[in-house]
């Protein structure tokens, strides 16, 4: 015989229906229950959890009610209908009346003790069903029986259950554990409402093809959900991460929009993918992996952007700049190799999974977000006025015993010397309006469900140009399932398109910046260019450009679950990212006194960047005597990838009217250049996640990967890793403890994973057509010598860590120590002049070793009812060396590498400061021996093989992030300060000319710190416009003195909310507002001047200063 008894359990439940504090007004006459529920919903913002045919049964409702409570509201619409109600935080479950029989207890009592059975359902706080969940039943601390719940979220445990008193426990990953005492046969479970967990260490992290939890993570994740995202008004992702992830760099290289960002994950292992001991280059392709709901996503190198003709002024930008950061659910970034070596040969420089939002079952919803704002110039350089520049000037004149000659205007009377202008001001001193508006709208029910969504943005520009960056976009999520959950399916797609017509230039580097305050004004008054030196800095105001780029990411999940824990995945996704560039450069942009029609040009550029993924996968779920669960999951990878650039230039057009089109020039002026890079990877893993107790838990990764980019004889690479964990918390002994350790788990990993930042097809001969003609013919030219054994560089990494829960999660504690050793290095080799080639790429045998450590505290400092103060601090300690190079003396170009050093770092002469006597740098060379070694002047010169004694590793030495969280009622502030220390170059490593030449200016703090005299100590030499003053000035940009400590600690983001009270909101239909400000970039404390300390690089617009009111609306 079997007894079916009714028990609601949720987190927290202790007792059953409460009244709740919303006041609902109805009226309604004989009206469908399902309508007046749906009024109730947003009314009382409750979400009703039911079984349709259960409703069907329902009689109509006739209600007249004025600020009722939801209980008193809930009561008459029950009242004689065939169910009844149960109200759990936000989640109201409705059920059948159980009308039990006579003599019930006579009946209950005369039951054998067995035969009973246990079975129910498994929901989230807004009726979300819990696919996975762990059951257990225990008796004084002995399990009984044990389940999982299956693609309904249901479960019926097998054992036959005695009459009497047992334990239920409920686990499932980002919800608190569930433990309830029950006794049978009383009562029986039918529908378990779960409770989302507040702790760090069950917040939910992705990996590559499932989920897990700080709790029983064997690897290194970190999570940033889209509440901390949406904190950041930012155009691109990648700024809302900086200083929030242990072990991962994020630096802007230029403000500019739609600009480059530099990002590291751990220690730069890699010879290979570019300079590493340049900050003025472009980021290298040692990039981490991006993944966009499982397809790869281009943000992993430079985009093929127009160079030619201008300046770098985006440095070649971001993927990511073209995806709105509002898309994303959550970003998850995996370091180390339990989590990546699952990419094989593609995760050797971490990975970076984004998961954009899903619809959502329930009731419909609409939300809106707008915000307005401006940016306006961060930290910069303060120039000299034209009083202290001139004093400079005379001081130079005096130096050099010179008087002004007829090319010195700013000294000779010919610029006003009663006018002074700040060129920071003229050409990088507007405040330029951002404004953003985002729509949101879902519904569905728990078979489907669907999101649709919109998006607008509109950026300007600080420098003085027309024109602005505009992009919008739409985005979309369908989930649908059939009624007993074996099929699902899921489709999800984004599109953006970005218009940018602003000036191609970074003023920052621009010659007129360090104009003479005095020299003349750059624009006549009729708005016109003042030709008047013969040469006008603002002409690239005249300038013609214009990138139209779109951008598409779309996935397609098939799950179908033939019985319970086994699933097939069948996952395609597909990326494309096009652009066409135009720039040009017109007869208004020439000195009209110069022109001629040879020197206009116009250049296109389009480019197209595709990946199509597809990701088969089997995976199995099971439970193992009671206390085992066992993962497996078995599956391949396909990618086919195809770059394309097309590159058309001209030049000498008859007409400006002509410039749009290139092919419009004189046809011997016409360069044509078409670039193909089709690239294939084929991949099979397999995945073994068991965990046994909750206290000991396994992982192992195995994958088998093959590219196209090697050769036939190294297309394949085989790869994985082994982790393990032990949660200590969990031992019996250690049960004394828990009150003030509550959580203790030690982890360690080891992996083998692939890497190469090298393009595609190094491995063959490659030969350039055209590029001379010989006898009007086309000729070939080779450009590299074959090498058919190039293979992916192999990268053995090792990890250990241990998660520390003190106090129930008043404080949370990861701390991770890593070793990485990379050999199989991809350099060049010098080669011999005579082979007709410089160097030949292979696989060295260097080998680096990279090292650190990785921290993340989080703090619950005050937690009361009204009031709230959370922290999370992190930092990183990056090392990296090169251990050994066999040969490096003869084999290497790059004098920089340094057995025993970092391959960040930089070989300098010693900086000696200025000579107290004489005014002029000196340096001491390698024989100790101190002198100013003017080149060409001096009796005895620098040489730069071997008195380069000096080295200077431009990495950090440690950076992180200390975030505060506050909420007092309604109002919550977050701020976050991000603080780094490195070496780097200062603001005279960029200057050729030395202080005192003409129409140079320089910051006032250097100009004031100059030689003056005899006797002076001081770092700024002698004012002077002479010739060993600028040959001087050589030796100096390549000395130590050159560089200095940017340690800093930026007020990265400060924003402020405030959620207005229900009550003031209902009247409107809305089911929340907030308004908020935030600020990017606030504030800055640093010793390092002049210069950005994040950026470092003089003649590039350092990150910008962003201020953004806004409002959210939802329904």
């Amino acid at each position: 015989m079997r007894i079916t008894a009714i028990l609601l359990l949720g987190a927290c439940l202790q007792v059953a229906a409460k009244g709740r504090a919303q006041n609902i007004t109805l009226s309604e006459k004989n009206a469908p229950i399902e309508q007046v529920l749906q009024l109730i919903e947003k009314q009382a913002n409750v979400n009703f959890y039911y079984k349709v045919e259960l409703l069907q049964k329902a009689g109509p409702v006739t209600i007249h009610v004025k600020n009722g409570t939801l209980k008193q509201v809930l009561d008459f619409c029950f009242n004689n209908q065939p169910f009844t109600y149960e109200v759990f935080d936000k989640v109201v479950v409705i059920k059948p009346k159980i009308i039990p029989p006579p003599n019930i207890n006579t009946v209950l009592n005369s039951l054998p003790a067995w035969g009973i059975k246990i079975s129910g359902r498994i929901i989230g706080e807004g009726g979300e069903q819990l696919v996975g969940a762990s059951i257990r039943i225990l008796q004084r601390g002995k399990l009984i029986s044990s389940g999982v719940s299956d693609e309904k979220g249901e479960f019926k445990l097998g054992a036959e259950f005695e009459n009497g008193a047992y334990t239920l426990e409920v686990s499932y990953i980002g919800y608190e554990k569930l433990i309830r005492e029950i006794k049978l046969p009383e009562l029986q479970i039918t529908v378990i409402v779960m409770k989302k967990s507040p702790s760090v260490l069950d917040e939910v992290q992705y990996t590559a093809y499932s989920s897990t939890s700080m709790r029983y993570n064997t690897g290194d994740i970190t999570t940033v959900s889209s509440k901390e995202i949406a904190r950041n008004p930012v155009p691109n992702v990648l700024q809302a991460l900086q200083g929030r992830v242990a072990g991962m760099y994020v630096a802007q290289h230029t403000g500019v929009p739609n600009g480059a960002f530099q990002v590291q994950i751990r220690s730069l292992n890699t010879l290979s993918g570019g300079a590493a001991n340049s900050p003025a280059a472009v980021p290298n392709l040692a990039q981490p992996l991006y993944i966009i709901d499982g397809v790869e996503y281009p943000s992993n190198g430079t985009l093929p952007m127009l160079n030619f003709g201008l300046p770098q002024f985006r440095m070649n930008g971001n993927a990511l700049n073209y995806l709105d950061p509002t898309l994303f659910e959550s970003i998850s970034v995996l370091k180390g190799p339990d989590a990546t070596a699952i990419y094989g040969s593609r995760g050797a420089f971490g990975v970076i999974i984004i998961t954009t939002k899903k619809a959502k079952a329930g009731k419909s919803s609409v939300n809106v977000n707008a915000s307005y704002g401006f940016s306006e110039l961060g930290k910069y350089v303060d120039m000299m006025n034209t009083q202290e520049y001139l004093a400079v000037r005379r001081n130079a004149m005096a130096n050099d015993n010179t008087r002004p000659g007829l090319a010195d205007y700013d000294l000779n009377g010919t610029w006003d010397t009663t006018v002074s202008y700040d060129w920071k001001d003229f050409y990088l001193g507007e405040h330029a309006p951002t404004s953003r508006l985002n729509a949101t709208y879902q519904s569905g029910n728990s078979n489907t469900s669907f999101l649709l969504g919109a998006n607008y943005s509109k950026i300007s520009n600080i420098q003085r140009s027309k024109g602005s960056v505009r992009a919008g976009g739409m985005n979309f999520n369908v989930n649908s399932a059939t009624n007993d959950r074996k099929f699902t399916t899921s489709l999800s797609g984004a599109y953006t398109t970005n218009v940018d017509d602003m000036v191609p230039v970074d003023f920052a580097g621009a010659q007129g910046l360090t104009n003479a305050p005095n020299s003349p004004y750059p624009l006549l008054p009729d708005g016109k260019l003042n030709w008047e030196t013969g040469s006008n800095a603002a002409a690239i105001l005249n300038a013609l450009y214009n990138n139209g780029t779109d951008n598409l990411v779309a996935n397609l999940s098939l799950v179908y679950t033939p019985i319970k824990g086994l699933s097939f995945t069948a996952a395609g996704g597909y990326s494309l990212l096009t652009a066409k560039e135009f720039a040009g450069r017109p007869r208004s942009y020439y000195n009209p006194a110069t022109f001629t029609a040879a020197q206009t040009w116009s250049t296109i550029n389009q480019y197209r960047l595709r990946t199509f993924s597809a990701d088969p996968r089997a995976e199995y779920n099971t439970v193992i005597f009671g206390k085992g669960r066992l993962n497996l999951i078995a599956g391949g990878s396909i990618r086919d990838i195809m770059n394309q650039r097309i590159l058309i230039t001209g030049t000498g057009f008859a007409s400006d009217e002509l410039l749009m089109n290139p092919t419009n020039a004189v046809a011997a002026n016409i360069s044509t250049s078409y670039n193909v890079s089709p690239q294939r990877y084929i991949g099979g893993f397999g995945i073994v996640n068991f965990r046994w107790a909750d206290k000991y838990i396994l992982s192992l990764n195995g994958r088998r990967d093959g590219s196209s980019v090697f050769g036939n004889n190294k297309q394949f690479g085989n790869y994985g890793s082994v982790g393990g964990g032990w949660i200590v918390s969990e031992e019996p002994w250690f049960k004394p403890l828990r009150n003030i350790i509550s959580f203790l788990k030690f982890k360690a990993s080891y992996g083998l994973v692939g890497g190469s930042a090298i393009p595609p097809y190094l491995y063959m001969s490659s030969y350039l057509f055209g590029s001379q003609a010989y006898n009007n013919g086309v000729s070939l030219t080779p450009l590299n010598l074959s090498n058919p054994y190039l293979h992916w560089e192999t990268n053995k990494n090792t990890e250990v860590g241990v998660n520390l829960d003190v106090l129930k999660g008043v404080v949370n504690i990861e701390a991770i120590y890593y070793t990485n050793k990379v050999g199989d290095q991809l350099t060049n080799q010098t080669l011999s002049g005579i082979t007709g080639f410089p160097s030949l790429l292979i696989n060295s045998p260097a080998n680096i070793h990279s090292y650190g450590g990785e921290f993340t505290v989080n703090t619950k400092n005050i937690i009361t009812k009204n009031f709230s103060w959370t922290s999370r601090i992190n930092a990183t300690l990056p090392r990296t060396k090169l251990e050994t190079y066999p040969g490096i003396e003869n084999l290497v170009t790059n004098v920089n590498y340094v057995i025993g050093k970092p391959i960040t770092g930089i070989k300098l002469f010693k900086y000696a400061g200025v000579d107290p006597t004489t005014g002029v740098y000196n340096f001491i060379n390698s024989e100790g021996v101190k002198g100013d070694y003017t080149p060409f002047l001096s009796p005895k010169q620098l040489n730069a093989n071997t008195d380069r004694t000096e080295f200077v590793d431009l990495a950090p030495k440690y950076y992180g992030g200390i975030l505060n969280s506050f909420t007092y009622k309604s109002l919550s502030m977050d701020f976050l300060v991000t603080v780094t220390n490195r070496m780097g170059p200062n603001y005279l490593a960029f200057q050729s000319y030395p202080l005192g030449t003409t129409n140079v200016n320089y910051p006032k703090d250097i100009a004031d710190r100059r030689w003056m005299k005899e006797g002076d100590v001081t770092d700024v030499p002698k004012a002077s416009a002479g010739l060993a003053a600028l040959l001087s000035q050589a030796n100096f940009i390549s000395s130590t003195g050159a560089y200095s400590r940017a340690t800093y600690a930026r007020l990265q983001n400060l924003s402020i909310s405030y959620r207005l009270p229900a009550k003031l909101i209902q009247r409107a239909r809305m089911s929340g507002l907030s308004v908020y400000a935030a600020g990017q970039n606030l504030y800055t404390i640093s010793k390092y001047h002049n210069l950005d300390p994040e950026n470092m690089l003089g003649g590039r617009t350092p990150p910008l200063r962003v201020y953004t009111i806004g409002i959210n609306v939802n329904y």
